[in-house]
C-alpha cells in the first residue's frame, strides 16, 4: 500500500497499470525494457495493455515483473474470465 503521506501527481499515474484484484496503482519496474528506453518512461511509450508474471512490492508501492505487451482484441482469447462483452455507453473505454 502507497504510504498517506506519499502522493502521486498526475505524471506519475500516467505510469501506473490498474490489477483487477488491488486499488492500488502499479508500475513497471525500472530494470524492464519498457522503463529502460533511451529517455525513460512516458506515458506515450508504455503499452496500454500488459501481462506480466509477478507483481511485488518495494518501499510502498507495488512493482510488475517479467510484463508483456499485448493487443486489445488478444483479450478475449487471453483471458476470457476477466473480458465483460458489454458495450461501452457513448465512449471509448480507456485501458488503463
Amino acid at each position: 500500500m502507497i504510504p498517506e503521506e506519499e502522493t502521486l501527481d498526475r505524471k506519475e499515474l500516467a505510469l501506473a497499470y490498474r490489477c483487477d484484484d488491488i486499488e492500488e496503482p502499479v508500475f513497471i519496474h525500472g530494470r524492464s525494457v519498457f522503463a529502460t528506453a533511451k529517455k525513460g518512461p512516458s506515458a506515450t511509450s508504455l503499452p496500454d495493455w500488459i501481462v506480466y508474471q509477478e507483481r511485488f512490492e518495494v518501499g510502498g508501492r507495488c512493482y510488475l515483473r517479467g510484463v508483456t505487451a499485448v493487443e486489445p482484441e488478444w483479450l478475449p482469447e487471453l483471458c476470457r474470465a476477466k473480458c465483460s462483452f458489454k458495450p461501452v455507453s457513448g465512449r471509448e473505454a480507456e485501458p488503463r
